[in-house]
């Protein structure tokens, strides 16, 4: 098998998996992202040769991309050349799909919240002021830490306080079919937290804010106009915003091979960028390929409630959660491998 030919093997195994809103996230847990990542995951296939021995998974980012060595197969036969060709295609190595996409009754998932952090490791987020968590979709601890971080916000005076999400102004209605989306962004746990916060703008206490537009843009459009968006409200006042770790960065740290500038290049100054981590291993609900419930890897080298620096990853701070619980999509819709 010549090397155009295993080029094209690897091409055709990455486009298998662009089936829909794909989590674009070609790699680990930590890059499941749910937004539509277009014309993008041919460049994900690489091939590198290695004398001799097949080398090990490569590691990119410190850690935090995750190769998986797939072994192509041609007309039945594995790759053997005298230099092996590996094909590093970036699919979730950290991921591993638990269940189809209809809940599973051996598998746990969640859509309560979790326990707060303690006072002393909320605080640091707290002392950022202005935020924007980059998040894997589809878990309970996300939500879960927005409505901690508003709670404790309010209880600290702090007026007047947005709370934003990558959802579109359609997912106000926690009855719309827009909560039957498959990807993690509309997870039971997500509804949950809306249907709450809805409560508290009707008392006045917070503004509720959705960055994405309804009509279809460019990942470019997308991501600049959410980025000069959030700036515009931390103009305003405190703005706790979420979205995927890959809109949050600052720069593409953690896929260089995109070229679009994330949301997070566009924020400001008055706004802090942090990643969200789980310190310990669990689960995650999102599409990778399969949209499932999937084995999330826990963040080494942080404590839960430590902030740390995320220049590494594109973002001004690094924060752990204990770890992550699935959270199904919050309307079942049954088997599906996208949106």
């Amino acid at each position: 098998m010549i090397a155009g030919d295993f080029v094209r093997a690897c091409r055709a195994q990455v486009r298998s998996y662009r089936k829909g809103l794909v989590a674009a996230m070609f790699g680990s847990n930590l890059l499941m992202d749910g937004w539509p990542i277009q014309r993008r995951l041919v460049s994900t296939c690489i091939i590198q040769p290695s004398a001799g021995v097949q080398p090990k998974a490569t590691i990119h980012q410190q850690g935090l991309v995750k190769g998986t060595l797939v072994n192509i197969s041609h007309r039945g036969s594995s790759v053997s050349p005298p230099a092996w060709l590996i094909a590093l295609v970036v699919l979730a190595s950290t991921i591993q799909p638990r269940a189809a996409c209809a809940a599973s009754s051996t598998v746990a998932l969640s859509e309560q919240p979790v326990a707060c952090p303690t006072a002393k490791q909320l605080q640091p987020l707290l002392n950022l002021g202005s935020v924007y968590l980059g998040e894997l979709h589809g878990t309970v601890e996300s939500p879960s830490l927005v409505r901690c971080l508003v709670d404790s916000t309010l209880a600290e005076g702090v007026a007047p306080l947005t709370v934003s999400f990558e959802l579109p102004e359609v997912a106000r209605d926690t009855r719309s079919q827009v909560w039957g989306g498959q990807d993690g962004r509309t997870s039971a746990a997500m509804q949950s937290l809306i249907a709450y916060l809805e409560s508290l703008e009707k008392q006045g206490k917070i503004k509720l804010d959705f960055q994405l537009p309804e009509q279809q843009q460019s990942d470019q459009q997308m991501n600049k106009q959410v980025g000069e968006h959030l700036a515009k409200l931390a103009e305003g006042g405190r703005v706790i915003a979420l979205g995927g770790n890959i809109h949050s960065q600052r720069k593409q740290a953690m896929i260089p091979s995109l070229t679009f500038m994330p949301a997070g290049a566009y924020v400001g100054d008055r706004i802090k960028t942090v990643m969200l981590v789980p310190a310990h291993d669990g689960t995650a609900w999102n599409c990778g390929p399969q949209c499932a419930v999937h084995d999330a890897k826990g963040f080494s080298g942080i404590k839960v409630g430590e902030l740390i620096d995320g220049s590494a990853y594109g973002h001004d701070d690094v924060y752990a959660v204990a770890q992550s619980t699935a959270s199904p999509p919050a309307l079942a819709r049954g088997p599906s491998s996208g949106k």
